[in-house]
């Protein structure tokens, strides 16, 4: 078995091990969104695509959603993330 802990980022077989999935799975969640490997083929995933690759199993398995609409989840989940950072900057700097 692979300690995920130790490496920064992962080739497509390391990943589907970690991940224990299928590399067709991988194929359609790149297709879908979920995942978005880095570069072009042979892809390079990190540990950040592991944790959303998790978070749509549990949207899937606990919420009953299918995997279209757990991308759509998980992008707007990253856009608010995103947008709550720019926020708490720009309140830090109109306090200066």
């Amino acid at each position: 078995m692979i300690d995920s802990s130790d490496i920064d980022s992962f080739d497509s077989g390391e990943f589907v091990a970690i991940a224990r999935i299928e590399h067709g799975q991988l194929a359609i969640l790149v297709e879908i969104g979920i995942l978005e490997p880095n570069g072009s083929e042979p892809w390079r995933f990190e540990h950040r695509d592991l944790r959303r690759l998790r978070s749509a199993q549990r949207l899937v398995r606990d919420l009953g959603v299918n995997l279209a609409g757990a991308a759509l989840i998980l992008d707007l989940l990253d856009e608010r993330a995103e947008l709550s950072a720019r926020i708490a900057m720009l309140e830090r700097a109109l306090d200066l």
